[in-house]
């Protein structure tokens, strides 16, 4: 599931198998528990859901960059301490700096699917973050 561009990238949904699928996951997302990498592999199994995830892909290197500063609404991203695919410095940074007024929550034990590894922790920071908007607005 390694989402490479090739002649026969318009198949690769064809291609997928749920032991790659799984493969593909487990550096990114610790236990994955074997219900959960099902739905996963249904989604990729979608041709649609995977052309999605090629045309994600091919523009890694940020031909949308561009449009992060035109972001308007109060950002909080969450990043796992053990991202691996997109690291904190070269991604997390980056949109944290170019979202005007985002702010950053690093989740440590987490890698790239910290809402699947550790929800607690995603309810906690989106409930701190919340609140922070709430008391913004009551200051105002």
């Amino acid at each position: 599931v390694v989402m490479r561009e090739n002649r026969l990238a318009k198949f690769g949904w064809l291609l997928n198998s749920r032991k790659r699928v799984l493969s593909a996951l487990e550096p990114h997302f610790r236990g994955v528990p074997p219900e959960r990498a099902e739905e996963i592999f249904l989604v990729c199994e979608n041709a649609h859901n995977w052309k999605a995830m090629i045309d994600l892909v091919r523009d890694e290197n940020g031909s949308r960059e561009h449009e992060l500063g035109h972001i308007a609404c109060p950002a909080l991203i969450l990043w796992g301490a053990r991202e691996i695919a997109y690291p904190l410095e070269t991604f997390g940074q980056r949109f944290v700096h170019d979202i005007p007024g985002a702010q950053l929550r690093v989740l440590d034990d987490c890698g790239h699917y910290p809402q699947e590894e550790h929800p607690a922790l995603v309810v906690a920071a989106l409930g701190e973050f919340f609140r922070s908007l709430e008391n913004q607005a009551e200051n105002r």
